[in-house]
């Protein structure tokens, strides 16, 4: 799914995120919701200073997650969950079956507890077909422009 943004291959992480990762993050409600709703967690891209030589005065990395779906109900409490829990700024490439969803916060740490992150605005797609995609990340100016600017890139 790296292809999706057509990212340089310095960035690539391809890595199973295990979904009890989050479980001191949920109580056991929402522990059943990831088992019921979400199929499996990627991390496929790190963007940053190492892998992009391009720096942020607010934002030092991004993550990009594509989450897999076994439905499309209930997702945006798991999404922020996740979000809370990872510090860094999160893309977010949602899919089931044959359709995908962008989604993306601007956060910051908490203040007292920096394993936890509060987030300021979310910012979601609508759900697309995936060959409907066209989708560019602008990796010239900053890494705090890659979100901004995401968030008012049209989809087409």
């Amino acid at each position: 799914m790296s292809v999706f943004f057509k990212l340089p291959k310095q960035t690539k992480v391809s890595k199973n995120i295990p979904k009890k990762a989050f479980d001191s993050y949920t109580n056991t409600k929402q522990k059943n919701l990831f088992v019921e709703v979400v199929e499996s967690i990627r991390w496929q891209n790190k963007l940053s200073v190492e892998t992009l030589n391009i720096q942020g005065d607010v934002i030092q990395e991004i993550q990009i997650f594509e989450v897999k779906l076994r439905k499309k109900e209930k997702i945006e409490k798991l999404i922020e969950i996740i979000d809370k829990s990872i510090p860094y700024h999160i893309i977010f490439i949602l899919t089931f079956e044959n359709e995908i969803k962008l989604s993306v916060s601007s956060k910051h740490i908490h203040p007292t507890n920096e394993n936890n992150a509060i987030i300021d605005w979310t910012f979601a797609s609508k759900w697309i077909l995936n060959d409907e995609i066209c989708y560019q990340l602008n990796l010239k100016e900053s890494l705090d422009f890659i979100i901004k600017d995401l968030k008012l890139f049209p989809l087409k």
